[in-house]
């Protein structure tokens, strides 16, 4: 009690880094103890998404990876038009990250039906596509992104709705990476390239 209250006097006379913004006593002492390198009160930030908008987040997720594990793509498709919608900074990395274990999963649990040699080509588009999705990235505005991620859904939707299928080789399967590496990266949607096939 005697250290909470000295916490509290200390803040009141501005001798600690961290103000009381709504932390608990064993944050403001973690703060007090590191006050050497305790962030300043302007770079201290609250959680940037409101809970509310979280579990909304986690209930659209939830649907869109259970649809990629049923028919094998989806988590994106459907979670990143939704998620940008409710705040931005859901979006395109928490995507990235989920798909990467969710779809190693499926290619387990598929391993027996996979078409290794048609594999390799989409992988080995992937790589530049990815360097190029990286480029794009680091010169697009947010609002180019959103943009961005808008248009390819739309055209994935297109793509699906008039059912059209591209046949298999060595080329389409690297354009088809490059593709799917491009907007994987800008939009966390690579999965419409590789379903043309």
């Amino acid at each position: 009690m005697e250290v909470r209250r000295g916490i509290l006097e200390g803040q009141s006379a501005g001798r600690v880094a961290c103000p009381d913004l709504g932390y608990s006593s064993g944050a403001r002492l973690f703060f007090h103890l590191h006050r050497d390198t305790a962030p300043s009160a302007a770079a201290v930030r609250r959680m940037p998404v409101d809970p509310f908008i979280l579990v909304i987040a986690l209930v659209v997720t939830l649907v869109a990876a259970t649809l990629q594990g049923t028919i094998g793509f989806g988590v994106a498709i459907v979670s990143v038009p939704v998620l940008s919608l409710l705040d931005p900074a859901l979006t395109p990395v928490p995507q990235l990250l989920l798909a990467l274990p969710l779809s190693a999963a499926i290619l387990w649990r598929e391993r027996h039906s996979v078409d290794f040699h048609g594999l390799g080509w989409i992988i080995a588009g992937r790589v530049p596509g990815a360097l190029i999705g990286l480029w794009l990235l680091a010169s697009f505005t947010r609002r180019e992104v959103e943009l961005a991620i808008a248009v390819i859904v739309l055209v994935a939707v297109i793509i699906f709705g008039t059912g059209i299928h591209i046949a298999r080789n060595r080329a389409t399967g690297f354009l088809a990476g490059v593709a799917a590496g491009i907007t994987g990266l800008v939009a966390s949607i690579g999965g419409p390239p590789i379903a043309l096939l």
